[in-house]
């Protein structure tokens, strides 16, 4: 299946799952009978037959209706002489609607145009009236939810019950008054953020309306039990707030599934009751599943039976906050199955990371696993940004808390000590799901050179990237020669994925069968060796590789920017990059290429010939025909992309930021691609100033690592341990890639994030 038709097919069933967990007492009811409910409400200011339902909205009467339903109306027209100044020229304060924009203004709900103006008598679109019920209903604009997000976020909620709004993001500048009612009312049974209530019930604690009023208008019903609030307390507790007080709940009425898997019931009971209030014993984890909870034959207090009551809830998600630190620490823990946990680091680590002696895990306070090979194993991701830690011996349990923590001694691919030599420690959720063994899930046709296998666990990179670990061959059994295969890093980044790249073509829909010989995940603990699977060459269109844009730095230098990784061997040909006056005789190649992953994957740098320097006119690039992506597909024919030059000179390469990582390092981030040159890495090139307590100290480093083209680290035998005090970082001069020699500079050193 190719990755279009599988997109589609994942989007269409979470519409449906969506749409299936909608509240029923929102849908049903025509637009009329919502606004004759509104209108009940004090929301609206006539029924439905006066309410001109047909026309379009204005933003005068969409700040008027935000105010009714925030339930501030009384105290807005109470200080009307306030309200009704705004900054608005166009706003005439003594206009009815004066006081209402003046108060969602002051409240910061509605915003003028570009031009200063309200337009309170021009016509507001379905957007931005979306935008104001959700800032009514508490959600931030920006925090909660970007602007493109608007039809979704709205959908999810319940603002909007029409399948079309999730992913949605054209506007609809036609938005008449009926469809305003709509969202209104369907808005009285969302979950107001702020209060943690229906916002109907919100209105009532506020006074604005009465439960008598409510019930009229059909948001509550007082003949059965119904479930105002259902929320799960932990892993394990799952909370249930009725409309009113019941009596107690025989385990054999309580029901509960994952949604849509009704036939597995989740074993769980009665915890306490407390008139309304109800705890359960239910075991559930994860916001990102939803369960289904049904009560059946629940009595009230008057002796009221309703024969099903049903709850959905999202499962309780442990917050555990993600640690961002220049010092080198634990980023986050991720369950990926009973078996297995990744660890991501604030540092890039290396193989000095994967001693099991350094690593335990406790369940509360209990040791658990770990400090040893035989309990675990510990291997470097596929991002070498993290590490797998795989158990031997045990599982953990469904749903468990445990605790990880990782010796002082573990060593980052910077050389600093984890958390400073002191030990780290952090909290994780275990994965429920089951140790399965490494295998292949899908193979998935890009287009007619391409293929990709994605696996159930991330993938050994080395393996991956040796060709002959694999065959392909056509229908007829000929074998399909393999031009290069690898991780893939171009559709996704979760080290799942790999590409396989042919020399010539696939043909459409013909049958191919693929042999993995060995190939291992990125732990290497399982292997898949002399393995078979067929596929179909059902391959779509995928996005050409191209340049996105040209930008000349300076007379010297000039940055490309690709749409996709490039191969890092093609993108180093000097000669594939021809630039050439536009219009003018002017014709060079770059004397340099500069690449790295690690920098940029997407940029590459050319770097021109002394006599060859750029001016303030307009120039065009020509790439080679036969520059291809990371994956080897080619960027076809010889392609032109014109930018403007400058005359600019080169600036001198220097410090951009420093900072401490450590107790004895200091990071050092160049303003330039820097060479790998004897200049940049001797120790006498580089002097840390300070003073403390008015004597000044001077310092050599003790070695230099050279990280990238953009960053080294200076190691010191110590650093001083107060951040009130100033570093200094004076260098003697850089060389950059080109060979351009900077002159003396310095800069001062950050006190790093711990």
């Amino acid at each position: 299946m190719n990755t279009r038709k599988r997109f589609y097919l994942i989007l269409v069933a979470l519409i449906v799952f969506l749409t299936s967990i909608l509240p029923t007492t929102v849908m049903g009811q025509t637009v009329d009978e919502k606004a004759d409910a509104l209108n009940h409400l004090s929301i609206l200011a006539s029924p439905a037959k006066d309410s001109n339902l047909t026309e379009r909205l204005s933003r005068a009467h969409a700040a008027a209706f935000i105010v009714r339903l925030i339930g501030i109306e009384d105290d807005v027209i109470k200080y009307a002489d306030i309200y009704s100044i705004t900054s608005f020229p166009d706003v005439d304060p003594s206009q009815w609607y004066a006081k209402y924009v003046g108060y969602c203004a002051k409240e910061k709900i509605i915003v003028g145009t570009a031009a200063g103006k309200f337009e309170p008598t021009g016509y507001i679109s379905e957007k931005a009236f979306l935008r104001l019920v959700l800032s009514a209903l508490g959600y931030i604009y920006n925090e909660d939810y970007p602007l493109e997000e608007v039809y979704t976020r709205a959908f999810s909620l319940g603002l909007v019950t029409d399948p079309s709004y999730y992913g949605r993001t054209m506007d609809n500048a036609y938005y008449t008054r009926g469809e305003a009612v709509d969202v209104l009312y369907n808005a009285l049974k969302v979950i107001n953020k702020k209060t943690g209530k229906e916002m109907f019930y919100s209105l009532i604690d506020s006074g604005a309306i009465t439960r008598e009023a409510a019930v009229k208008a059909g948001l509550i019903t007082d003949t059965d039990t119904t479930i105002e609030e259902i929320k799960p307390l932990d892993f394990n507790k799952v909370y249930i707030r009725f409309n009113e007080s019941i009596k107690p709940v025989s385990s054999e009425n309580i029901v509960m599934y994952a949604h849509g898997k009704e036939a597995d019931k989740i074993e769980c009971s009665l915890a306490s009751l407390d008139k309304n209030e109800l705890v359960l014993y239910a075991p559930n984890k994860g916001s990102k599943k939803i369960y289904d909870i049904k009560l059946l034959n629940v009595e009230d207090e008057n002796g009221n039976i309703t024969k099903e009551i049903l709850g959905v809830f999202a499962g309780y998600e442990m917050d555990i906050d993600e640690v961002e630190s220049d010092y080198f620490r634990i980023k986050s823990i991720e369950g990926i199955n009973e078996k297995s946990i990744k660890v991501l680091f604030t540092h890039p680590v290396n193989e000095n990371t994967e001693l099991p002696q350094l690593y335990s895990i406790y369940e509360e306070d209990s040791f658990f696993a770990g400090g040893n090979a035989e309990d675990m194993a510990v291997k470097v991701n596929s991002s070498s940004d993290g590490v797998i830690l795989t158990l031997n011996k045990k599982v953990f349990s469904t749903n468990g808390i445990y605790s990880l923590k990782i010796n002082g001694d573990l060593t980052s691919a910077y050389g600093v000590k984890l958390n400073d030599g002191a030990d780290d420690i952090m909290k994780f959720v275990a994965s429920s799901d089951a140790a399965e063994p490494f295998a292949l899930i899908e193979i998935i046709p890009l287009n007619n050179k391409t293929v990709l296998l994605q696996f159930n666990k991330e993938i050994n990179p080395v393996i991956a990237g040796q060709k002959y670990s694999f065959l392909i061959t056509d229908q007829n059994g000929k074998v399909i020669e393999i031009e290069k295969t690898g991780v893939d890093k171009l559709y996704s980044d979760t080290g799942n994925i790999m590409f396989i790249n042919i020399k010539d073509t696939f043909v459409m829909n013909n049958k191919y069968l693929l042999t993995i010989y060995i190939l291992s995940d990125v732990a290497r603990q399982e292997y898949i060796n002399e393995e078979e699977h067929s596929f179909t060459a059902d391959y779509g269109s995928s996005d050409d590789f191209r340049i996105s844009s040209v930008y000349a730095i300076d007379n010297k230098t000039i940055e490309v920017y690709f749409s996709a990784h490039p191969d890092k061997n093609k993108v180093s040909i000097a000669n594939y990059y021809n630039i050439r006056g536009d219009g003018f005789s002017y014709a060079a190649i770059p004397e340099k290429v500069f690449y790295d992953v690690n920098v940029d994957p997407y940029s590459v740098k050319l770097y021109l010939p002394e006599n060859m320097k750029l001016a303030n006119n307009n120039y065009y690039l020509s790439i080679d025909s036969r520059m291809q992506d990371y994956i080897g597909n080619s960027i076809g024919n010889s392609i032109k992309e014109y930018f403007s030059g400058t005359s600019d000179p080169a600036a001198a390469p220097g410090i951009y930021d420093a900072v401490t990582i450590s107790s004895d390092s200091i990071k050092l981030t160049f303003n330039r691609e820097i060479a790998l040159d004897a200049l940049n890495i001797l120790t006498s090139n580089y002097i840390l100033e300070y003073s403390v307590s008015g004597t000044q100290y001077k310092k050599v480093p003790l070695s230099v690592i050279y990280i990238n083209a953009k960053t080294v680290i200076l190691k010191f035998d110590s650093l001083v341990k107060d951040d009130d005090i100033s570093f200094i970082i004076k260098y003697n001069k850089l060389k950059d890639y080109s060979g351009v020699e900077g002159i003396q500079g310095q800069t001062e050193v950050r006190h790093g994030d711990k």
